[in-house]
């Protein structure tokens, strides 16, 4: 994959299977990702990952958390907006029994990381899947 990124970018072009890059979270990559390309929007690459905690619920499921965003690594990422779609296409598959957005944090951006700004409107999604 390193060199097929190389050559894309020696040559101009873009490399639209490239995998999408890990994101630590507590000291651990990522256990999985899910990207989506959209041509109508802007960030047109959109991700969410997902990290197994070590907690589980009272059915002795494993519990996730994860996180939305984009995998152009460049520009302003609305984090509100990334959640909504996540949401949106989740329900679309049948496959989300249960959700619920609940405040996390104050509003806010977060600095220059990595050539993103991040936006947040403080709210999370707690997301239950059949």
């Amino acid at each position: 994959n390193f060199f097929r990124i190389a050559l894309a970018v020696a040559v101009g072009r873009s490399y639209d299977s490239a995998p999408v890059t890990p994101v630590f979270w507590l000291n651990d990559t990522n256990d999985f990702t899910f990207e989506k390309y959209t041509e109508d929007t802007i960030p047109r690459r959109h991700c969410v990952r997902f990290w197994k905690t070590r907690l589980v619920d009272v059915d002795g499921n494993a519990l996730y958390v994860g996180a939305s965003g984009n995998t152009e690594g460049w520009g302003s990422l609305d984090i509100a907006g990334e959640r909504s779609m996540l949401l949106e296409d989740l329900n679309g598959t049948g496959l989300l029994s249960y959700f619920s957005v609940e405040k996390l944090r104050e509003p806010g951006a977060s600095h220059k990381t990595f050539r993103v700004r991040y936006f947040t409107d403080g709210m999370t999604a707690v997301i239950i899947l059949k």
